[in-house]
């Protein structure tokens, strides 16, 4: 079992907590898990080492006060939708609005804008409303580079990321400077960063370099570690020092030369991860509650995963095979690839597909599910809820046969003609198989 795998199923049996009580005792072991690894272990030798998850989950609870169910003993109560009106089709226009489902969890993200979505939706036609419904969950643009810290290089533009060394926000004041440099040697690269901001950029120099921040004085007790052994390079928070017990957060800043570096590996706990321009083979993220954000990255294969924090790619990120999990944090974005595969257990899903798609797969539990596929070639798609709502946007002329197995949900479609044939809907003679199986969630196709 892998680390993730471990604290995945951990936040499974803590039923009956609320997120911000399961996040205090995941983040707990998630740094104790990141210990044992800096001491020396494999990720499986630190997870077997661990108690089983329910011996873990059985304390959790009794901690809290609250009693202890079993998974397979917990009730399952479909929401209770309430009443939609049908709209007049024609025009263009979807037929039917999609009753949204309120929760406690999702009252302060829709409070801002459900007005205004409303009102979209209802005032435009198909592709107008879909231009804007492409990225229902989409955060404001941030403006990620403030103010210099400790660096006098001005900034250049260059192709959606920054050629020259980036300027560092939030009031990190004291730098190391320039921490090393490497040159070609290095083909790895091992990051474990415990709270903060990790920014790894691609820049026009044929050198990595590092650096990090502080809002104090840097010393050598609280300075990070580099070594290089091997052809990697190793970045630790703080040298000798495991990422438990950290007080303090400090900006790292990797730049790294276009295509230099084959595998880039970043561990944090609740550091944030912004990658900018990024060209690698494997491109590996893991955070218990960092959020993850990617800018006009290319690699072959990248997995993106956080317990709690978000992960946006509405900056792009191209690669031939794409996993992306979180437990209760959203996922969103554009992406081009050949393999997408997401899942999460309560946060919702929107993402765009770009270019050449083979295959897609995505999974949640109670998060709703939005996704657009560009290419109409794709050869499948497999998307499955609980009690999440399910919008999926296809090509005009696309040929696919779907399968819907719901319990309760209903099917909403006002733009593709289907023919019903063995309990499938079929459009324009079939081709791509799309499968989507809920409980209570709704699916609607446009």
């Amino acid at each position: 079992m892998t680390r993730k795998e471990f604290l995945n199923d951990l936040y499974r049996h803590l039923y009956g907590l609320t997120q911000d009580q399961a996040e205090q005792h995941l983040t707990y072991y998630a740094e104790m898990l990141a210990d044992r690894i800096e001491e020396g272990m494999t990720e499986d030798e630190a997870v077997a080492s661990m108690e089983d998850v329910e011996t873990i989950a059985r304390r959790i609870m009794e901690e809290e006060g609250l009693p202890y169910t079993p998974p397979e003993e917990r009730p399952v109560m479909p929401p209770q939708y309430p009443d939609a009106s049908r709209l007049q089709g024609g025009g263009g226009k979807r037929g039917y609005q999609v009753p949204k489902k309120w929760s406690v969890r999702k009252i302060v993200q829709t409070a801002l804008w459900t007005v205004a979505a409303i009102a979209l939706v209802s005032a435009v036609g198909r592709w107008a409303w879909r231009s804007v419904y492409a990225r229902p969950y989409a955060p404001e643009p941030t403006d990620y580079i403030t103010e210099a810290a400790a660096i006098d290089t001005p900034i250049r533009e260059y192709d959606g990321y920054n050629e020259e060394a980036p300027y560092v926000e939030g009031g990190y004041e004291y730098g190391s400077g320039s921490s090393g440099t490497w040159t070609d040697s290095i083909e790895r690269i091992d990051i474990q960063w415990a709270a903060g901001t990790v920014y790894i950029q691609s820049w026009s120099s044929d050198e990595i370099e590092v650096r990090e921040y502080a809002h104090s004085e840097l010393s050598s007790r609280t300075s990070m570690s580099c070594q290089e052994d091997g052809g990697t390079l190793t970045i630790r928070y703080r040298d000798g020092l495991s990422l438990g017990g950290v007080k303090d957060d400090k900006w790292l800043t990797v730049l790294i030369p276009d295509g230099m570096v084959g595998e880039l590996k970043i561990e944090t706990t609740s550091a944030d991860v912004r990658l900018n321009g990024l060209e690698t083979e494997t491109l590996t993220v893991s955070t218990a509650s960092g959020d993850i954000q990617s800018t006009e990255c290319y690699t072959q294969t990248a997995e993106l995963s956080s317990i709690s924090g978000y992960v946006n790619l509405y900056g792009g990120l191209y690669a031939d095979s794409l996993d992306l999990t979180t437990t209760s944090g959203d996922i969103s974005g554009d992406v081009t690839s050949g393999i997408i595969g997401v899942s999460t257990i309560s946060g919702d899903i929107s993402l765009y597909g770009h270019g050449s798609t083979n295959e897609v797969r995505m999974n949640t539990t109670s998060g709703d599910i939005w996704c657009s596929v560009e290419d109409p070639s794709v050869q499948s798609i497999g998307i499955s809820s609980t009690s999440g709502d399910i919008s999926l946007s296809l090509p005009y002329d696309m040929g696919f046969t779907l399968e819907y197995d719901t319990v309760s949900g209903d099917f909403l479609n006002s733009y593709f003609e289907m023919s019903q044939q063995n309990g499938k809907y079929v459009c324009n003679g079939g081709g791509c198989e799309i499968e989507v199986d809920t409980v209570s969630g709704n699916l609607d196709v446009y």
